[in-house]
């Protein structure tokens, strides 16, 4: 991790997720789906860390006409238009910068391929892939770059599997991976038995040329 420590954007930046309630489902790229342990998310920059928080507010085309298609909305419920990003939430967002307290914590980085190759050969990181229905029948699915970048319910069962090997099986302090949205951007995620350092946390500048720059990445406008 940079000596600086990483940058965290969030309504409390130094906050840990609650534990997953029964019948929740862990929803982001590292977290526990057995609610044993919770992470925190950050990026070595602050344009980094405002890709991931914004990825999820990219529209498609088959989004906009379903939109299009809702009437009888007014008032305070309207709907906002797509590819927006919420006015109250960039209001809500603070961002701070975190590191571990003890210099010797160290992190898994599953970007590597020797890193992949390890994790890969784990039985619950086997099952997982297997249960993928990647690959093909002489040729089972491996974890590696593809693997580990695939989003959504299918990809989220692998990584969430990688990130419980490495809390179970390694003392290590979270990992290091690159960001779906730009592969030039290097993020953690940091496990809850890690006890961090923060700077003092300040509001996001709705001017930053981080911001725009990572809108315009993902295509969103700023109200």
């Amino acid at each position: 991790m940079p000596a600086g420590g990483a940058v965290r954007v969030h309504p409390d930046p130094l906050a840990l997720p609650g534990m997953l309630r029964p019948g929740e489902v862990a929803r982001n790229r590292f977290d526990d789906p057995a609610g044993q342990f919770r992470v925190r998310y950050l990026a070595s920059t602050l344009r980094g860390a405002l890709l991931e928080v914004l990825a999820g507010f990219r529209t498609s085309p088959s989004l906009e006409r379903r939109l299009a298609e809702v009437t009888g909305v007014e008032g305070p419920d309207e709907l906002e238009p797509p590819g927006l990003v919420p006015p109250g939430l960039l209001f809500r967002l603070r961002v701070a910068r975190i590191g571990p307290q003890l210099t010797t914590t160290w992190f898994v980085d599953v970007a590597a391929t020797s890193s992949q190759t390890l994790l890969g050969a784990y039985p619950a990181v086997v099952a997982a892939l297997a249960a993928s229905g990647l690959g093909a029948p002489d040729r089972p699915p491996q974890l590696d770059t593809g693997t580990i970048a695939l989003g959504g319910p299918l990809g989220r069962r692998i990584t969430q599997v990688v990130a419980q090997v490495l809390y179970a099986e390694t003392d290590a302090g979270g990992l290091r991976y690159l960001s779906r949205v730009d592969l030039d951007e290097e993020c953690w995620a940091i496990f809850d038995t890690v006890d961090v350092w923060a700077s003092p946390v300040g509001p996001l500048d709705p001017a930053d040329p981080d911001l725009v720059s990572a809108c315009t990445a993902l295509g969103l406008r700023l109200p």
